[in-house]
This record gives structure tokens, C-alpha cells and sequence, in this order.
């Protein structure tokens, strides 16, 4: 979309009251084999390894998107819908999310990296803020999974804390290693493992409860909810015959039978089915997927029919599909790609958001997904959230709260800065500016309220388009410069 494109703004506002207390917090139980563990390098050491001679290029890490704006933006974002919600705070912990990381054929924590190997003093065996390093640990750097996309995307539009409980092993089969009690034979010692850790985190968790009724370590929540089953599982029982389709359906079928059948799990929990590497794929005339990794994802998509039929609403398949391969050497592993690892990650979070697995929360409205947060200011920091969400040929609104001043100038943009641009040098201390602005508009504001309405014209072609929105808020009490800034936000306009 040109600069023409950009829309015409007015309007005023309502603000969003913020909850009374911490609701309570959501759990997620994440388990599968190499590619849930993660292999997404967080820094570029120890990357040789997936060097590519024919393109000259190494594997892209997460600071190298983050340091790369020319390629990360020339990322397909039809393909890449993580770049929605992502900015370079990623990089660092979150303080409303969570996550363990254990060995499923141990029972054992793994150790949590979350920053270089020269600073490897500060990694860590245990719980810890949800950040990169939650990854595989054979390399001895800094990785990640899917887990990092999917904390941050759940995270930055539910009110609720959340906790991401990751139990793993690299090369595992669902008909061995992860074979369930019903299924007869012998269980498999990854089930074992991973019932038995996540039992007694949930013990932990009531016993955290018992004093005062709320969870001390994770925000004061008022309890917690089990909202979730993650399945990221399949390479190493792919095949093309139906008797390996028709086993690993009914396996997974009786896997989340299994686990609901846990005390303090719900009897419904959902099962998000997520797909490994398609690297062998094809679709057939009857609309089957087929291919040794095709046969796999057609049996997670039968499971998930099976188990709606059952139960309406209680599993959801997560198609990743073949277009995340970028190369020919470490497909199974999504090439190494930290952009990879980040859209599965996300997508299993919008599969969540979309079909409501959030408990007790409702789901918010999709609109605006929001990217940082505003500065102080002398009212709080102002706050922008979508009131109206964006449509081809629609209004699109959004509300700004907490504004002290008479007016703000909304900063409308197609591209964010990574890292955000500090703004503490022209006075606004403690100020990000994360909206590469190509058109802004002043608003005026009312009793701390301000909303912002454009007009978005009727041109199909728009449908997709990722739209970035940030508020600058006159404050003139604030700081030196006398304005501040509100959070930013992304959002894609729909049909």
C-alpha cells in the first residue's frame, strides 16, 4: 500500500478500566519431540554449522531479524504472521509469562539459556521468565522452540499471566515413546516422565494456593486452569502407508484422552495439534494430505475430527505446511531458521486465541495487537487499543486512554523500527518510538480519552496489509520534551 493510502482521522474516546486482580493463570502443557524442543538460535554463535555454500548465507538468528530491517521486511507476511506482534523486546523476559523446560526421557529440568555463551554464568536449571533459551541444549548456545511465539503472542493480548509447561526429547515416536495407557503395551517412559513432572507442578501450584489464595510467584494470580495440550510431534513416525496414518490418529486420539483424565485437568482440555517439518507433502484429489510427512498431518487432522466429534470445540489442527522450508539440508528442523520457529510458535497462538482455549478469559476482540508499552506520564501511560477492528472499505477506531494533555498525534506507519528508536535524547526519557511514521494526525482528547477513526478505503487489495499505530500524547509535566508516547500496535486489515 502507497503513502496515498494512508487515512483520514478523527474522533474521540473511551478508555479500558484494568482489572480489579490477576486472573488466574493459564497453563499449557507443550510436549513432542526434536522440533518442540526448538533449534531456532537466539545469537549467531554457533551457527556454522548450518552454513549454506550455495547461497553464502548462514542461518538467521533472532538478533540477526532483529539487527536485519531490510530482511525482515521483506519477509512474505502471508507466510510470516508473526511480524504482527514482534519487537525486539522478544529478546527479553517477559513479566507476565513463564516456562520449564523438561527432558521427557529423564523426568530432569533442562537448563535455561537466555543469553550468549560468554554470559553463561546466568544460565540456570528451573522456572524462568518465558525468554529465548528454552531450547534444545545438544549445541551449548542460546535456542529456541515454538514456545518463545507462542508465549508472546498469548501474552500480549490476554489479561491473564500464563505459564508455558514444556516436557521434550528429540527423535521420540508417539507409538513408543510417547505411547499412552490406553493403548495398551507398554507405556511409553516420555508419557510417564512428563505425567509425573507435570503432576507434581500442579501440586506446586496448590500448595502455593493454600496460604493465601493466590499464586505469590506468578503475579498474585487468583488460581490457575489447565487450558491446553501442545502436540508438536510426527518426524520420526513418518510414512506414507494408511496402517501408519490410522495408528498414529489413533494414538494421538488416545494420548489426549490420557492426559484428560488427570486430576485438575478439565475432562474437555484442548488438543492443539500442531505439524512438524512438510518437507514431503503433496495433496491429493480427494483433498487428503499425503507424502510420508502429508500421511502424518492427515492423521492429526482426523485425530482433531475425532475428538470434536466427541466433544465440539476441544481440539484444533495447526496446518505450518511446506512454505517455511527456505532450503534443502536441515528441513526436519525447519532449516535452523529463527523465523521458522517463530511462526509455528505464533500460529499455534492465534489457533488458540481464535478457538477460544483460554479458560476462563474470554477472548479479546482481534483488532490491535500491541507492541511495547507507553512511557510514564503524569496520568499513568497513555494506552491505544482497537475499539473497531480494521476492514476493507470500513472504520477502523482505536482508543487511546490515560492521555493528560488536550490532543495526540497518531502515528500511522507499514513498517516498525528494530529496536524500538529511544526518544530520551530530545527529552522524552524513557520513550520508544516503534512506528516508522508515514503519516500522522492530531486527535483531540476529552476527560483523558481520545479516539482515533479512519476510513479505510474499498480496495480489496488491502486485504492482508499489516498496519502499525502509535499515539504521541502532549504531557507537558512529563518530562522535557512535554509529551509522551502510548504503546504501539500492529493489526491486518480484513475483508
Amino acid at each position: 500500500m502507497s503513502r496515498t493510502a494512508a487515512f483520514l482521522l478523527v474522533g474521540l474516546g473511551i478508555a479500558l478500566a484494568a482489572p480489579a486482580q490477576t486472573p488466574p493463570l493459564k497453563v499449557y502443557l507443550l510436549a513432542g519431540q526434536s522440533n518442540m524442543e526448538g533449534h531456532g538460535y537466539t545469537h549467531d554463535e554457533g551457527m556454522a554449522i548450518f552454513y549454506r555454500p550455495s547461497r553464502g548465507v548462514y542461518v538467521n538468528s533472532l538478533e540477526y531479524l532483529i539487527r536485519d530491517s531490510a530482511y525482515f521486511g521483506a519477509l512474505p507476511v502471508r507466510s510470516y504472521g508473526f511480524q504482527y506482534g514482534f519487537t525486539a523486546d522478544w529478546q527479553q523476559p517477559r513479566d507476565d509469562a513463564w516456562a520449564v523446560r523438561y527432558d521427557s526421557g529423564t523426568g530432569q529440568m533442562g537448563e535455561v539459556r537466555p543469553t550468549p555463551s560468554t554470559a553463561a554464568s546466568q544460565w540456570g536449571t528451573g522456572i524462568f521468565p518465558l525468554s529465548p533459551g528454552f531450547g534444545d541444549l545438544l549445541a551449548n548456545v542460546s535456542t529456541f522452540g515454538p514456545e518463545l511465539a507462542l508465549g508472546h503472542g498469548l501474552g500480549q493480548r490476554l489479561q491473564s499471566p500464563i505459564f508455558l509447561f514444556k516436557s521434550v526429547r528429540g527423535g521420540t515416536t508417539i507409538d513408543v515413546d510417547w505411547r499412552p495407557p490406553s493403548a495398551g503395551g507398554t507405556t511409553g517412559p516420555d508419557y510417564l516422565n512428563t505425567v509425573a513432572a507435570f503432576t507434581a507442578f500442579l501440586d506446586a501450584l496448590d500448595a502455593d494456593l493454600a496460604d493465601d489464595g493466590v499464586l505469590n510467584v506468578y503475579n498474585n494470580a487468583t488460581g490457575y486452569e489447565v487450558c491446553g495440550l501442545v502436540w508438536l510431534q510426527g518426524w520420526s513416525n513418518r510414512g506414507s502407508s494408511v496402517a501408519t496414518r490410522v495408528m498414529y490418529r489413533d494414538l494421538l486420539v488416545q494420548l489426549t484422552d490420557d492426559i484428560r483424565l488427570l486430576p485438575r485437568v478439565p475432562d474437555d482440555l484442548p488438543l492443539i495439534a500442531v505439524d512438524h517439518p512438510q518437507v514431503e507433502r503433496f495433496v491429493t484429489a480427494e483433498g487428503a494430505y499425503g507424502g510420508p510427512d502429508g500421511n502424518i498431518a492427515q492423521a492429526r487432522r482426523e485425530a482433531v475430527a475425532i475428538l470434536n466429534a466427541a466433544q465440539p470445540n476441544s481440539a484444533v489442527y495447526v496446518d505450518v505446511g511446506p512454505q517455511l522450508l527456505h532450503g534443502y539440508r536441515f528441513g526436519y528442523h525447519w532449516e535452523g531458521l529463527a523465523e521458522n520457529y517463530l511462526e509455528v510458535g505464533w500460529r499455534a497462538a492465534e489457533a488458540i486465541l481464535a478457538e477460544g482455549f483460554t479458560g476462563s478469559e474470554p477472548v479479546p476482540p482481534s483488532g490491535l495487537i500491541p507492541l511495547g508499552q507507553g512511557c510514564p506520564g503524569t496520568t499513568g501511560r497513555v494506552t491505544m487499543t482497537a475499539a473497531v477492528a480494521p476492514q476493507v472499505g470500513r472504520i477502523f477506531a482505536v482508543d487511546f486512554g490515560a492521555v493528560a494533555g488536550a490532543q495526540v498525534v497518531g502515528q500511522f506507519g507499514l513498517a516498525q523500527y528494530l529496536p524500538a528508536a529511544s526518544l530520551s535524547s530530545i527529552g522524552m526519557i524513557g520513550c520508544d518510538l516503534h512506528v516508522q511514521a508515514v503519516f500522522a494526525q492530531g486527535v483531540n482528547s476529552a476527560g483523558g480519552q481520545a479516539r482515533w477513526n479512519m476510513q479505510i478505503p474499498a480496495q480489496p487489495a488491502l486485504e492482508g496489509q499489516r498496519i502499525l499505530l502509535q499515539g504521541i500524547a502532549a504531557d507537558p509535566s512529563a518530562n522535557p520534551f512535554g509529551a509522551t508516547t502510548s504503546n504501539a500496535g500492529s493489526a491486518v486489515i480484513r475483508m
